[in-house]
């Protein structure tokens, strides 16, 4: 750390500070930099609204307090500046949430209460719930009602080994995957992965009436994954499936992209340049495989 020795601007007075502290505060002093706050005399015994004091801490640091009355209350009393803006000046009683009266020995659902830990961390607020399957009654966090939906811990742990539609978090047994495939919920399929089996499978084992093999596919004309139409879907095999996704538009528009990358490194290319009379002929190639597919697609179904 690098101090230096300097005076204040004010009041003349000389001292070590840190240069990164010396261009902070112009040079000022402590007691200079903090005219800015009102500390006109006040008195201590009645004071007014807008009384600004300085508190000094054992550690040497200092606090601006102001005096407000609370905006709902009235009650006047000193405040930290840095807390008036959070509190938007009301006190701390006005400040608690007021909950209705409920009875002590015979509480109803619903009814709420402030609860003060036996540590003295803090409060919270509970809610007199019940179970719903077994009924129980017994007082409640807001946040853990909100989390279990009121289960006790008993029920809780049998409600999470359901599975389907017997489940709470069941969300109608559809799902979409980061893909772009849609998975349909159906334990009972001889080939589901956890429980479910994509919608095209099952759309297409229903036009068959038998359950498809691993190796068959179910492949989308349109590209389009989520679209599960019949007339979209077509069955072929893994070679036929790989084929149509290497040897067709994908293979040549990889091809196509390496040649106009290399046309484009060659600025000074005349028009006549052999690397576009390449990709002349492959988009015509592309063009041509795509209405046979087309036409081979059409015959198949």
């Amino acid at each position: 750390m690098i101090e230096i020795w300097i005076a204040c601007p004010k009041c003349g007075k000389q001292r070590w500070i840190e240069v990164h502290r010396a261009n902070r505060t112009l040079g000022q002093c402590r007691n200079c930099g903090c005219l800015k706050y009102d500390f006109s005399t006040y008195d201590a015994n009645n004071p007014k609204l807008g009384n600004q004091r300085r508190l000094y801490s054992p550690n040497g640091n200092t606090r601006i307090q102001i005096f407000i009355a609370c905006s709902k209350c009235g009650i006047k009393r000193w405040v930290y500046t840095s807390l008036v803006k959070r509190t938007q000046g009301r006190c701390h009683e006005c400040r608690k949430i007021k909950l209705p009266a409920y009875d002590l020995n015979n509480p109803k659902i619903g009814d709420k209460r402030r609860f003060y830990k036996p540590d003295g961390s803090g409060t919270c607020i509970q809610v007199w719930a019940a179970c719903p399957i077994c009924k129980k009654e017994r007082w409640l966090g807001i946040h853990d009602f909100e989390i279990t939906s009121g289960y006790c811990l008993r029920c809780s742990k049998k409600e999470k080994t359901k599975r389907g539609s017997e489940s709470r978090t069941w969300k109608g047994g559809r799902v979409k995957t980061k893909q772009g495939y849609v998975k349909i919920y159906c334990s009972g399929h001889p080939y589901a992965v956890k429980n479910y089996v994509l919608e095209h499978r099952l759309i297409m084992e229903k036009v068959l009436g038998r359950y498809l093999l691993p190796s068959e596919i179910v492949h989308h004309k349109n590209g389009i994954k989520d679209d599960n139409r019949v007339e979209n879907l077509v069955l072929v095999s893994s070679d036929e499936h790989g084929r149509m996704r290497t040897c067709g538009d994908c293979y040549l528009r990889k091809e196509i992209k390496l040649l106009t990358k290399q046309i484009q490194e060659h600025t000074s290319a005349c028009k006549d340049c052999s690397f576009k009379r390449e990709v002349r002929l492959l988009r015509w190639q592309i063009k041509e495989l795509r209405e046979s597919l087309q036409l081979k697609l059409q015959t198949e179904i």
